[in-house]
């Protein structure tokens, strides 16, 4: 009878578990600080490569600033999913 209630209660609770959203990601603010710091150095250096005329670097820093800013619209678009996910 135990088994049986235990059984029991473990499937609905997985059921109830699949269907309900009970994970909330919080990307905090230092990941994304961090992010926005590290645009902000490699501009500077993209600056400081322009006056000197290196273009090469001018052009490798500039796409990693580009695939920074993608991990870091990444992380607003996952903030804004998570919360229309919790008002629902």
């Amino acid at each position: 009878m135990i088994i049986l209630l235990l059984l029991l209660t473990f499937v609905v609770g997985f059921m109830v578990g699949r269907r309900m959203r009970y994970r909330v990601k919080n990307y905090g603010v230092t990941r994304k600080m961090f992010l926005t710091l590290e645009i902000g150095e490699i501009d500077r250096k993209i600056d400081i490569a322009l006056d000197i005329e290196d273009y090469e670097l001018a052009f490798y820093l500039k796409r990693k600033m580009d695939r920074l800013e993608i991990k870091l619209n990444k992380i607003k678009h996952k903030e804004k999913n998570n919360e229309s996910n919790i008002s629902e």
